[in-house]
């Protein structure tokens, strides 16, 4: 598949935009003093004993998939653990059998080569993290939108709001399409600092040569209004439109 239709600079990780400084000086959630790939195997460590989000095979648990999860917080570049550790899933190489597609009516779109377990990590959405100001501003002056805004309620009742753009610089997470029934769900996951890491997880079982897709609505369809571009994913409960892209 010819991508020089769809320009862009590939990115491993997330960068900084314009007035946004990602520079850790401390670890935010404290760290481990565990040795190779023993986080777990010992009382004493510090991140295992917050609560592992991911299960001995190193799949997310599903209960983070619920509305009132706890936040996933791995092991950070202060912890002492190698890259093996299972609390740095998401610190791994994407998925390798994923492939972008020309499809039919959708433009480009991520498929698996292979059939992929629930809960398996699939690949991380990076882009520019940028200001909610300057994504209004991007929305209004652009037809195109690869521009994610991830809110997160707390317990205290305020609102925390990461927009990533990957309008420019991104990796293949930029090419997955939209679904009212999306097979890949979206979650933050945090390690050296509080802005998370926005990483896509199989909500299901999915079978060799089908489309990856997560829901454009987030996590409630009845909080955001439908906008007038209709919706391709002809899954049954397809509600006809895609959201509303506010300018």
């Amino acid at each position: 598949t010819t991508m020089a239709s769809v320009p862009y600079e590939h990115i491993l990780a997330c960068i900084p935009g314009s007035g946004v400084d990602l520079n850790i000086s401390q670890p935010f959630y404290g760290s481990c003093s565990c040795t190779g790939d023993s986080c777990g195997q010992t009382l004493t460590c510090n991140c295992m004993n917050r609560g592992c989000a991911y299960d001995t095979n190193g799949f997310i648990k599903t209960k983070y998939f619920g509305n009132t999860a706890p936040p996933i917080i791995e092991c950070s570049s202060y912890c002492m653990c190698t890259n093996d550790c299972l609390n740095r899933t998401t610190q791994k190489p994407c998925c390798t059998v994923l492939e972008i597609r020309q499809t039919k009516e959708k433009g480009f779109g991520v498929f698996t080569t292979s059939n992929l377990p629930c809960g398996m990590y699939i690949c991380e959405y990076v882009g520019e993290i940028i200001r909610t100001s300057a994504a209004e501003e991007r929305l209004r002056n652009s037809d195109t939108c690869y521009i994610i805004k991830y809110r997160e309620h707390t317990s205290n009742g305020t609102i925390l709001t990461t927009c990533i753009d990957a309008s420019h610089y991104g990796n293949i997470a930029r090419f997955i399409n939209h679904s009212c029934k999306p097979n890949i769900t979206i979650l933050p996951v945090r390690s050296s600092s509080i802005v998370p890491r926005l990483c896509c997880f199989t909500n299901e079982h999915v079978l060799k040569d089908n489309e990856l897709c997560f829901s454009y609505f987030g996590t409630s369809e009845t909080d955001v209004p439908l906008g007038m571009k209709p919706c391709l994913c002809k899954s049954q409960n397809c509600v006809g439109f895609l959201p509303l892209q506010k300018k």
